[in-house]
């Protein structure tokens, strides 16, 4: 039995068709439109205030998003189809917890713009704007788009933008672990469905992970500037 597990692929795991799949997004517009106005207007607002130095409150809105999609989507739509979608439900309410304590203790400020804080910005920007339309132009229409705070793969992707942009101190690993992971579960089953838009969750997490590290090194390089001054 054990030595059969190299003939199984992915898409066996997989308990759902393509078209099931892009249905249950489908279900999420038409169950949740027009709030989608709303959702946009919070995403929004989020950047507005970390341009506005009040990093708490982006962060319980950034936090109260994750815990929203973790409910409405994973919870009360996505375990129709699989089994582990409640644990993946779970996993984005502890991750807007943490995004919000984030805020709360004031680990979100914009405090340079540095390449990986530009990568930030052009990261939630995509996620907010290119990510629905990206969908929406590759095969499954407006109704079957995905958008920021209603579906996951643009959350994680806009998140990954305001982590680049304003996590600041030791915050910044803890935050990366969920939104990579689930870049990895979406990119392996949209490629096994061969459904618009692939590999493409598990490469912008590839580079907000590179940014992440660019940051790293930068505040390393600073810091031992001002010793060696």
């Amino acid at each position: 039995m054990i030595a059969d597990w190299h003939t199984y692929a992915i898409e066996d795991f997989i308990p759902f068709t393509t078209e099931t799949y892009v249905r249950l997004m489908e279900r999420q517009n038409e169950a949740l439109w027009p709030w989608h106005a709303l959702t946009f207007m919070v995403a929004v607002a989020i950047l507005v205030l970390l341009a506005k130095a009040h990093g708490r409150w982006a962060g319980v809105l950034c936090g109260g998003i994750w815990g929203w999609v973790g409910y409405a989507f994973h919870m009360e739509r996505y375990s129709s189809l699989n089994w582990a979608a409640d644990y993946f439900g779970w996993a984005f309410i502890v991750q807007g917890l943490l995004l919000a304590v984030c805020g709360l203790c004031g680990g979100l400020r914009v405090t340079r713009y540095a390449w990986p804080e530009w990568l930030g910005s052009v990261l939630a920007v995509f996620g907010l704007l290119f990510y629905p339309l990206l969908v929406a132009l590759t095969g499954r229409g407006w109704t079957g788009s995905e958008w920021v705070a209603i579906a996951p793969d643009p959350t994680v992707i806009f998140t990954f933008g305001i982590i680049l942009l304003a996590v600041r101190g030791w915050w910044l690993c803890p935050l990366l672990i969920v939104p990579i992971i689930w870049c990895g579960i979406s990119g392996a089953t949209l490629w096994a469905l061969e459904t618009s838009p692939g590999l493409l969750p598990p490469m912008l997490a590839l580079l907000a992970l590179t940014g992440a590290v660019g940051r790293g090194f930068s505040k390393g390089r600073a810091s031992l500037s001002e010793n060696m001054s």
